[in-house]
């Protein structure tokens, strides 16, 4: 399930991505690195997910 709802969001962001750039960039300081930060967002929640799910029981 939780799966499904990343892959969802993923393709959520793909669409939505040209409005969030320009939200961004309109004369902020993250106008540079202001594209990256959802992407560490998806490697960081693919990493988190498989964390939990390979963890070794208690």
């Amino acid at each position: 399930m939780l799966n499904r709802l990343f892959i969802f969001l993923v393709f959520g962001l793909f669409v939505f991505s040209p409005d969030v750039s320009r939200w961004w960039a309109a004369d902020s300081v993250t106008a540079w690195y202001g594209n990256y930060i959802p992407w560490l967002l998806v490697i960081a929640g693919c990493y988190w997910i498989q964390y939990i799910r390979n963890r070794p029981p208690e």
